[in-house]
């Protein structure tokens, strides 16, 4: 399995092959990375899939599962901060009542 491009620190060397070295606000540490196909719907409803590498972290926690990069925004996306985003879960609870 082939994986990148990545940037690697010279802090990240110690990493393997198959993780990226990554730098946090309160520390860093080498992220397993695996290759993901994603949909994204737009406001018209149509999906589009993306491929790309994604760094796996626990995000249970935090507020949203999974975050998108600039790198896989490219070409054609054009995101309106304006637009209050919920999770898929939150959309079929929308569409009971």
């Amino acid at each position: 399995m082939t994986f990148g491009p990545f940037i690697k620190t010279e802090a990240g060397n110690h990493c393997k092959p198959e993780e990226v070295f990554v730098e946090f606000a309160l520390g860093s540490e080498c992220l397993m990375v695996v290759k993901i196909t994603f949909e994204i719907t737009t406001a018209d409803g149509s999906a589009i899939v993306v491929h790309t590498n994604a760094s796996v972290a626990n995000r249970k926690v935090l507020r949203y599962p999974m975050l998108v990069g600039r790198r896989d925004l490219k070409g054609g996306f054009l995101v309106d901060p304006s637009i209050s985003g919920y999770s898929k879960k939150e959309a079929e609870e929308k569409e009971k009542y």
